[in-house]
């Protein structure tokens, strides 16, 4: 826009000169014909001038619109990299009660809620014993303790038969 105003006010002093201009004699230019010649450089300046800022508004449309385009492609990008991030989170992500174990180069994961379930299971003798009181006596627990146990092992601590409840798990 700078621009635009310098050309104004290169065409304003221009203008101004051209109004007091004299003939190649000296003498002043005839006022109807001063006036014409006048009116037409006006008018072919101001065409100029138009035409000028046509161009200078079609590239600061096409500018920003390509910036506008660079900047929806980089949200773009910034989306995907969060979407990569939470997908390696997640593959990378292993659930605290499980362990893994490396011999001999094979891998073995094991579920500790599943294996703790299995010796609780085999280790109860007394069946009138409820479940929360048994995993208090084998673990070293306390008995609010032994009940949340019991259901993140999804057994009904209350009973008295150490089976997981819809869990898929041995019964």
């Amino acid at each position: 826009m700078t621009d635009l105003n310098k050309e104004r006010e290169e065409f304003e002093s221009d203008l101004a000169e051209h109004l007091i201009e004299r003939d190649s004699n000296g003498f002043y230019l005839n006022d109807e014909i001063q006036n014409y010649w006048e009116k037409h450089l006006l008018k072919v300046q101001i065409k100029e001038l138009k035409a000028e800022l046509e161009k200078a508004k079609a590239q600061t449309v096409q500018q920003s619109f390509e910036i506008g385009r660079l900047q929806d492609r980089i949200t773009e990008l910034l989306d995907e990299r969060q979407d990569l991030y939470a997908q390696i989170n997640n593959d990378q992500a292993v659930p605290e009660h499980i362990v893994t174990l490396q011999r001999n180069g094979e891998v073995f994961k094991f579920d500790l809620l599943d294996l703790l379930r299995r010796s609780l299971k085999s280790s109860k003798v007394l069946k009138t014993r409820e479940n929360w009181s048994h995993v208090s006596k084998m673990v070293g627990l306390g008995s609010t303790t032994s009940t949340l146990l019991c259901k993140e092992m999804n057994v009904d601590p209350d009973g008295t038969v150490f089976v997981a409840s819809e869990s898929g798990a041995e019964q």
